[in-house]
């Protein structure tokens, strides 16, 4: 595909992701801590400058897309969890671009658009859950000072250290996966589309 092609796509999934996150998320502000709007108004970010460094040949580094490809699944993850009542999530207006479609679309343009360097795969792996294990951190430590989650999963008082660990741990096992999977696919497709050997 053209690089100028990839680029108007790229450019439309950002401007999308931004408007639906400041639409979704200016009426009441205080909720821009939660990891949909965290994420999706970076991974906006990501795919604006992606497109950019595209029309020079260049793109993103692999170690900041694969961070936020792994955070997409797992917020799609969860969105199926809602889907099927085990978790509650706003799937209204802005909510269901915010929720379902803006991380649809960008893991979708990460593995057709992407070209996935067939080096290093081990350490990408290793570092793909930085995005969701960062903001699980954050989460915890505001959690501290606030008295509260940001969901609100669980209470602070009865949410100890030792399971915040171990949470952590299970965050980021799961996101490793989700980074190799979404390594595999695309080093798959890629060699597919662009001739790749």
């Amino acid at each position: 595909m053209k690089k100028e092609y990839r680029f108007l796509i790229k450019l439309v999934i950002g401007i999308l992701m931004i408007i639906t996150v400041l639409i979704g998320y200016i009426p009441e502000p205080h909720y821009f801590v939660e990891f949909t709007a965290i994420s999706n108004l970076s991974c906006g970010i990501i795919i604006l400058v992606d497109g950019i460094l595209n029309l020079k040949n260049k793109q993103v580094p692999n170690i900041i897309y694969i961070g936020f490809i792994s955070a997409m699944w797992v917020l799609s993850l969860l969105c199926l969890l809602g889907a099927f009542g085990l978790y509650e999530l706003n799937f209204h207006g802005a909510f269901f671009f915010l929720h379902v479609i803006n991380p649809l679309l960008f893991i979708l343009s990460y593995l057709l658009f992407y070209q996935e360097k067939g080096e290093k795969k081990r350490q990408k792996v290793i570092a793909a859950p930085y995005v969701v294990a960062s903001y699980f951190t954050f989460d915890y430590i505001l959690g501290q000072i606030r008295g509260h989650f940001v969901y609100g999963l669980f209470a602070v008082n009865s949410f100890k250290f030792v399971y915040a660990i171990l949470a952590l741990l299970a965050l980021y096992l799961v996101t490793a996966l989700f980074g190799s999977l979404s390594i595999f696919l695309n080093t798959r497709i890629s060699k597919h589309l662009y001739k790749q050997k």
